[in-house]
């Protein structure tokens, strides 16, 4: 069975006598049922040795996703506790170490580029000696688990996965909006979430659209990226080392078409935001020709601040506006709304949260929102 004790069919036996050579007990594979068991009989006394294998398929390998390159980061990091099973998922090379260079091949593997090292391998417990010190039965129970697969998803990859909550409606989940050749694509469905790892996978039925690039928010700047662009699809795949508060609308896909015409279609096969998927997506044609651009705006200055930060904004149309400042592990430090705005368009944030107690050196989040849209930005204090 899995970590999760989730029963694992198709394993190969194979039982050595230590007492005769080191021969196998049987000539006979024996193969691991439906339940994850197998019976076979032993001679009463004698030192054994069993060795575990699988092979696994397409269909396995789908358990490996960014989430998984996201854990393994901190695991490389020290940031989570290492264990001997998540050692053993995450350990790529196999070199006894878990680093960044594993997180960025799970990443990589994610994406559908090629499995590197022991990606996408079975990998069984050590301990593989025992005695069958009892005549009747001997009961072993042995993990396995597949290597890149740090979150143990497997066997199925939808075990966390949801159905859109915004049905197969196309303008609900994205924005595409054409302007000329180009098409720009964002999640405008999800908003703002606070996540440490996003992907999509792209087909696109048509030779006349070509991917161009992706334009980060500044939050993702400095986030781990893996790619595979191929003719008709492509895959994206970020994480980073902690969650962040990110807005997904500035998150965005840049297609060009080739020659004038009718617009191609472009379906998105799946997302993935941290540990849940979204399958089923519908998203094809252009939503809106010509958009105007959102003159929406928020900035801080300065940023870098010591004693204090101006944070200003414009949202053309929206009334109400609340802003929230957020730490690093997502907490909420400060926060203020209409009564203190008094009809400006700027607040002063000298550094101290709701009880007046001057926050440590370290970046936040600050979130504005309205009834319609919602901006985030990231300060850092320093003193």
């Amino acid at each position: 069975m899995n970590p999760r004790s989730h029963p694992i069919s198709n394993v190969k036996v194979h039982i050595r006598s230590l007492e005769n050579g080191g021969k196998l007990f049987s000539d006979e594979t024996i193969s691991t049922d439906i339940d994850g068991f197998f019976k076979t009989s032993l001679r009463f006394g004698e030192p054994y040795q069993i060795d575990l294998s699988r092979e696994s398929d397409q269909k396995d390998q789908k358990a490996i996703s960014i989430y998984d390159a996201y854990l393994t980061a901190r695991l490389a990091l020290g940031i989570d506790k290492l264990t001997p099973h998540l050692q053993l998922a995450a350990d790529v090379n196999g070199d006894g170490n878990v680093t960044l260079y594993d997180a960025l091949s799970i990443a990589k593997a994610s994406v559908g580029l090629n499995l590197e090292g022991d990606l996408g391998d079975w990998k069984f417990d050590a301990e593989p000696v025992f005695s069958n010190l009892q005549a009747d039965t001997v009961h072993l129970q042995k993990k396995g688990l597949l290597v890149g697969d740090v979150d143990f998803s497997w066997p199925c990859p939808n075990t966390t996965s949801v159905c859109s909550p915004y049905g197969k409606s196309p303008s609900n989940i994205a924005d595409i909006v054409k302007s000329g050749k180009a098409i720009d694509v964002n999640f405008s469905g999800f908003g703002t979430q606070k996540i440490a790892s996003f992907s999509v996978d792209f087909q696109i039925n048509s030779n006349d659209l070509a991917f161009q690039s992706v334009a980060l928010p500044d939050s993702m700047k400095n986030w781990f990226i893996a790619q595979n662009i191929t003719d008709g699809r492509v895959q994206i795949a970020l994480f980073d080392t902690r969650p962040q508060w990110v807005d997904l609308r500035q998150l965005i896909f840049k297609f060009k078409k080739r020659k004038n015409g009718i617009t191609p279609e472009i379906v998105i096969n799946k997302i993935q935001l941290d540990d849940k998927i979204y399958r089923n997506l519908i998203s094809t044609k252009v939503a809106e020709k010509n958009k105007k651009k959102d003159k929406s705006f928020m900035a801080a200055f300065p940023n870098p601040f010591n004693e204090s930060t101006m944070i200003k904004w414009n949202f053309p149309g929206d009334e109400t506006e609340n802003l929230y400042i957020f730490n690093q592990l997502g907490e909420l430090v400060f926060s203020a709304g209409r009564k203190e705005f008094r009809g400006q368009k700027y607040f002063i944030w000298n550094g101290r949260d709701r009880n007046g107690i001057l926050m440590p050196s370290a970046a936040y989040f600050i979130l504005l929102k309205t009834k319609s849209r919602e901006i985030v930005r990231k300060i850092m204090l320093l003193k």
